[in-house]
């Protein structure tokens, strides 16, 4: 009489996971996005430019992620003031014809 064969099978191995450090974004950097995206006749992205340097400087060592937001952030509120004092000279141009 012959027993029936047990096959071994080898116990799974444990799985450990390596927590990844996620760096915080720059608060400064994305409200400066958004402010300078928004624009709100140019009085946003006056405060938007603002944000968007204290963001460059907040990102410069690497500690915070955002830079990319914050440049964008001050070429789209230099482009939002530029708007600004354009439609300012528009007005006292019709005004003082």
């Amino acid at each position: 009489m012959s027993t029936p064969q047990q096959h071994y099978r080898p116990h799974p191995q444990p799985v450990y996971y390596v927590p990844v450090q996620v760096k915080p974004w720059s608060g400064a950097a994305v409200a400066g996005f958004v402010l300078s995206l928004l624009w709100g006749f140019g009085l946003l992205s006056l405060v938007g430019i603002l944000l968007s340097g204290i963001g460059i400087a907040d990102t410069s060592g690497g500690a915070k992620r955002g830079r990319g937001l914050a440049g964008w952030g001050l070429g789209l509120g230099l482009l939002g003031g530029a708007g600004l004092v354009w439609m300012f000279l528009a007005g006292m141009s019709s005004a003082l014809s």
